[in-house]
């Protein structure tokens, strides 16, 4: 069973983890500082940047903490913003505008160069650029059409079909992506009520408060099924697939909802009823 931090899908309930919010928030303030023109970025370009790009920008000792914040993160974040070039105004070498990373991040950059001055007679100066970056990376730009509109160029968030940045899909980036499973997917429901899912979890975790499961972490009592006449240990198979009374119950609703069970385990029951067709002439 997953931890109740992981997703839904992956065994847990898909509580935030406060690390996961917090880096959320820091790539949102970051977002609004590089692709905003509001007073606030105004002021921490002035401030920090001093006429460099964000992205030439060093930590030093006396930031403060909210630059220090925004600075931690702003590498993750950058990979994720992809200028649309229009009038070639945004940073040849530091901003991420062919969607594969910066070119700074590949070759050495020559910061005195912009768009402009790798464009001869209307085209790319091919001479020119071999240069300055790598055949790799001189292959890509040419791909690119010339910026020749007046236009400012735009900065998207591709992270979303939109284009526009959303915490949604900064949480989904940041969490670490686990492993799905059908079963735990069924579990989450809106028809579902909350306390049946909570239960699903805890039973396909083995978490259940059955005998078998407290004398794992040391409570030591007599196990015995109040279920059958047998008095079988009193563990999660026995109560919900393999007792008697358990038997007698998936047989009945089987039977009546033409479900057929192949295995013999709690999930095998289970995945037969999720896995099984409508059928509203039964049930």
């Amino acid at each position: 069973m997953g931890s109740v931090m992981s997703p839904g899908r992956g065994g847990g309930v898909g509580f935030r983890r406060l690390r996961e919010v917090y880096s959320a928030f820091s790539c949102k303030l970051w977002w609004s500082f590089r692709a905003g023109s509001s007073l606030w970025a105004e002021f921490m370009r002035a401030k920090y940047c001093k006429g460099l790009h964000p992205g030439q920008v060093e930590m030093r000792p006396h930031d403060s903490p909210a630059w220090r914040r925004m600075l931690n993160i702003s590498r993750q974040v950058e990979l994720s913003m992809v200028w649309l070039v229009n009038g070639g105004t945004c940073n040849f070498w530091f901003d991420n505008w062919m969607g594969s990373g910066a070119l700074c991040l590949k070759t050495t950059a020559t910061p005195g160069l912009n768009f402009k001055d790798f464009i001869a007679n209307g085209v790319w100066d091919v001479n020119r650029l071999g240069q300055h970056v790598t055949q790799e990376q001189l292959h890509q730009i040419l791909r690119y059409p010339v910026p020749s509109s007046e236009s400012n160029d735009e900065v998207i968030w591709r992270l979303t079909a939109s284009g526009k940045f959303t915490l949604a899909s900064t949480f989904h980036d940041i969490r670490q992506a686990g492993n799905t499973s059908v079963l735990h997917s069924q579990v989450w429901h809106p028809q579902i009520p909350l306390k049946i899912s909570f239960f699903m979890l805890r039973l396909l975790g083995d978490r259940l408060p059955l005998t078998a499961v407290l004398w794992r972490v040391g409570v030591q009592l007599a196990s015995k099924c109040l279920c059958c006449p047998e008095g079988a240990a009193e563990q999660v198979e026995h109560v919900f697939s393999e007792g008697q009374v358990a038997q007698e119950v998936w047989d009945y609703f089987g039977r009546l909802c033409g479900v057929v069970r192949r295995g013999s385990t709690l999930r095998a029951w289970l995945m037969a009823w999720w896995m099984a067709a409508p059928r509203s002439d039964k049930c």
